[in-house]
């Protein structure tokens, strides 16, 4: 394969193989790689009408629906940036998103116009539906369902997505661009604070080419993976997507976690690849139907990443394989978005118990000292860095960051800081003791404390506020806040209310506080700043 492309070029060159194959699956509907690939094209010579070129940048804030992945490429074939944005992204932080890129161009869905209306008058927002690509009969209930929305977004002053079908395919040579900055991803970054990460086509691709390695497999022709990770984070968009369509298997779309359809498509053999957060598997194993399907059997590989994972779950994963036939191993890894996802892995051949892996091909690791910077030994803890070919460019409009994280040594080569402890043993294995920076993963969602306090001090009642991370069942980790107030002479119930409707306002619903607890007075440390590390131990609350 030839990497230095543009992802929609390598694409292009990839899907020739395969034009009659099954590329995506959702909810019933089949999609050819040729049906695919028009598609593509023909929303590639829309955007080109309506004016995109490749000094733009366009912003696509949807979730998992064949139109996102028609987005992706059609913007990536024109050569503009493109910017992928949770859907669930309240509008105050659109809009600085769409400030920060530089963005002309909005992409949404029907359902979401009524929450950003108001950016139409600074924006050109071009709306979907759902229902544009689902089967007839699902199309007109489903319709039914959003008829408001639909009749709303019908007066809008907006462009509809589906107008691209009036359109040819795009007959203008595509961009093979492969070095310069192609895809923002809106990240903690490695200091903690909210960052976008630009990344080139040659580090997408890179990195998407080596699931090959990783899943032990040439192809992913006549096989199916679950794509459920989100297009917004590296390891959906090159793990659960780019990869598939470039090895010629099909991806089963899935906008949210729904186990009946989970099972569905277990039963329609439409699920032999699972990569998922730790919170996706959790939730497999609890479902009764789902661990007594006989079809397990047919699954190939799974992997999982994007967060702490319990250090029981390959055990209880890999016990329920075996059940029932697979020989599939749930293998975990580690990365980071400043190398687009994943960095080291444990493959099915070369595994060891309570490591993340070794470095993946071509990729190197070192451990070294918190303050000297200097290369420690094995089973030493320090700080995790890594150099590989799929290193971001930097962050956007943030010279003094990107120097603080990506730096070169003595001999030119250069290196990500990730801002992560662990140590790495004799045989290279790497062991991953925790995270330096300040960021707390709610399903596998990045969730930035300093952002959640930010909001909650705005209130005029707030003295100080600390977001720390809690334990739950379901979704791994929630965010509990703990706050002071400016008075004794407070309504605490109505306080209470009042943080939670302003949060709900202000932040992704992953950052909503699951319990707000009122102290007299914060920890400090000894440099007089809030010690976040021992709320986050306290247990007695």
């Amino acid at each position: 394969m030839n990497l230095k492309t543009s992802m929609y070029g390598l694409l292009y060159e990839e899907a020739k193989k395969y034009k009659n194959n099954r590329a995506m699956y959702f909810k019933g509907n089949s999609i050819s790689y040729e049906d695919f690939m028009n598609r593509v094209d023909r929303l590639a010579a829309y955007l080109e009408d309506i004016g995109v070129t490749k000094d733009d940048c366009v912003s696509v804030c949807m979730p998992n629906i064949p139109q996102t992945i028609y987005a992706i490429y059609a913007v990536n074939r024109i050569g503009a940036k493109l910017s992928i944005i949770h859907p669930l992204t309240p509008c105050a932080q659109l809009k600085g998103y769409l400030e920060h890129c530089d963005s002309k161009y909005l992409m949404i869905l029907d359902i979401s116009y009524k929450h950003f209306k108001e950016l139409t008058k600074s924006y050109q927002v071009i709306v979907a539906s759902i229902v544009d690509d689902l089967p007839f009969i699902k199309g007109v209930a489903y319709g039914l369902t959003i008829k408001k929305e639909r009749k709303e977004v019908k007066n809008a002053n907006v462009l509809m997505f589906n107008k691209m079908n009036e359109y040819e395919p795009s007959k203008n040579e595509y961009s093979k661009e492969y070095q310069a900055s192609s895809v923002y991803l809106h990240s903690s970054g490695t200091t903690g604070k909210p960052k976008t990460i630009e990344l080139s086509n040659y580090a997408v691709n890179a990195v998407a080419h080596q699931s090959f390695y990783i899943m032990q497999t040439n192809t992913f022709e006549g096989t199916s993976m679950l794509t459920i990770l989100p297009m917004f984070h590296g390891f959906g968009l090159t793990l659960n997507a780019h990869n598939v369509f470039i090895g010629g298997g099909t991806c089963s779309i899935m906008p949210k976690f729904n186990i009946k359809e989970v099972r569905s498509l277990l039963n329609k053999n439409l699920i032999n690849y699972i990569v998922g957060v730790p919170s996706l598997f959790e939730a497999l194993l609890k479902d009764k139907k789902f661990v007594n399907n006989p079809n397990i059997k047919n699954i190939i590989q799974t992997f999982v990443g994007g967060d702490f994972a319990h250090p029981t779950l390959q055990d209880r994963f890999n016990t329920l394989l075996k059940k029932h036939g697979s020989n599939a191993r749930l293998l975990e890894g580690y990365g980071l978005t400043e190398t687009v996802t994943v960095n080291c892995v444990n493959r099915a051949s070369d595994e060891r118990k309570g490591s993340v892996g070794k470095p993946l091909l071509g990729y190197k690791m070192k451990i070294v000292d918190l303050e000297t910077k200097k290369e420690l030994g094995p089973n030493q803890d320090g700080e995790i860095i890594v150099t590989c070919d799929a290193i971001m460019n930097g962050y956007l409009k943030d010279e003094e960051t990107t120097n603080q994280v990506l730096k070169k040594d003595e001999n030119g080569v250069l290196w990500v800081y990730t801002g992560d402890l662990g140590y790495m043993d004799e045989d290279g294995y790497l062991y991953l003791k925790s995270r330096l920076k300040r960021v707390i993963k709610v399903s596998g969602v990045p969730v930035f404390p300093s952002e959640v306090e930010k909001v909650v001090s705005s209130l005029k009642e707030i003295d100080k506020a600390c977001a720390v991370s809690m334990k739950d069942e379901e979704k791994g980790f929630m965010i509990k806040l703990y706050v002071t107030t400016k008075s004794d002479v407070v309504n605490k119930d109505e306080l209470t209310d009042k943080i939670y409707k302003l949060c709900k306002e202000k932040l992704i619903r992953y950052a909503l506080p699951k319990k707000i607890i009122y102290l007299d007075e914060m920890p400090l440390t000894p440099f007089n700043k809030i010690d976040y590390r021992s709320l986050e131990a306290r247990e007695d609350d």
